[in-house]
């Protein structure tokens, strides 16, 4: 039988169960074909079923062919994939350059012909993408997660809680002894909109997580465990505003004998001394109002210096102007005051 006007590229493969056997390929404008077999007709058969001519048309009927070779028409495609792998030559992984899909019979020939991005990579690629994608996302997600509680543990370092008014606090308080927020905002008798505009603010502030669109949210611990401690004792409460206030005191305490906490401006400094810079309508009311986080005091009792914890909240606009003025007026009577933060905390070495 003669063979087909095709050179063959035959080099050994195995395929199987370790069987040795030829494998040839003959490319062609849209077709390539791989032999799994070394028998020169099954190999010719394969070639007249899957040759195309330049504009991708198949040359041979089957009809043409089939009964040359003792085979039915209808058993042809079946014969031909025992013997060889056909796969369309524009249609390769992108990702591991093998074929994306080894054709059946001849009308899988069609399919990506109008959208090859839909079969841009192989199964096992499109696997492997999967597998690579989801890891991204799992990665992407926790870095996320991470990030997030690195800014909760600084907003609750920072006493940002401290700025909040009575009723952001409340809720604060509720959610922290709350199974869900719905719980939380009948307990400070919100409605559902006005909560919902207060949680937008403290997970913007980083005090909580709040997960969009389910009833669940989270913060951090040590700020669950110093709120829950605020319910339980609502009749009285601690003179320091932050933990960290009252460690800085501690520190202050081992340097210096006399450290008073929480010290209305008005009570070391006669108004009279300073009223001329009472400039705009609160700097009045501000000045009977104020307080120092500590002053640090000789013998006598005279003030020698003031020290204030700079938490988060001193940044916000309005505190960062009566943070101002108070500095105006205490310079304004020759007293230093002291500003430390939370990394001034963590370094202190005295003052």
């Amino acid at each position: 039988m003669g063979k087909p006007h095709a050179r063959l590229c035959a080099g050994a493969v195995r395929y199987g169960h370790g069987h040795l056997m030829l494998s040839g390929e003959k490319k062609m404008s849209l077709i390539q074909v791989e032999f799994l077999t070394d028998d020169e007709d099954m190999q010719e058969l394969c070639l007249l079923y899957w040759q195309v001519d330049d504009e991708g048309r198949f040359v041979h009927n089957v009809s043409d062919f089939a009964s040359r070779f003792g085979l039915k028409s209808r058993k042809v495609a079946s014969v031909v994939r025992q013997h060889c792998r056909a796969f369309r030559t524009d249609l390769m992984c992108e990702m591991c350059g093998k074929p994306v899909k080894y054709l059946d019979n001849r009308s899988d020939v069609s399919i990506g012909w109008r959208h090859k991005e839909w079969y841009r990579f192989c199964a096992e690629c499109k696997e492997e993408s999967g597998r690579q994608e989801e890891e991204r996302r799992r990665r992407q997600a926790e870095e996320l997660r991470e990030q997030k509680s690195r800014k909760m543990e600084e907003a609750f370092e920072n006493g940002v809680y401290e700025s909040l008014n009575l009723l952001e606090f409340n809720l604060l308080v509720a959610l922290a002894t709350s199974k869900n927020t719905t719980i939380a905002r009948k307990k400070v008798g919100l409605s559902e909109e006005d909560a919902g505009a207060i949680i937008d603010e403290l997970n913007d502030l980083h005090l909580i997580n709040f997960k969009v669109g389910i009833q669940g949210y989270a913060l951090v611990e040590e700020l669950g465990i110093a709120l829950q401690e605020i319910r339980l004792q609502r009749r009285v409460k601690s003179i320091f505003g932050s933990p960290k206030a009252q460690d800085l005191y501690r520190k202050l305490k081992r340097e210096h004998l006399f450290v008073y906490p929480e010290i209305p401006i008005c009570a070391f400094i006669d108004r009279g001394q300073v009223e001329h810079l009472f400039t705009e309508d609160w700097h009045s009311m501000y000045f009977l109002t104020a307080r120092v986080d500590f002053v640090v005091c000789d013998p006598e009792g005279k003030p020698k210096f003031a020290v204030e914890y700079r938490g988060g909240y001193h940044k916000s606009g309005d505190q960062g102007k009566k943070d101002e003025f108070k500095q105006v007026v205490l310079n304004e009577v020759g007293l230093p005051l002291r500003q430390i933060t939370s990394k001034d905390l963590r370094d202190f070495e005295g003052i």
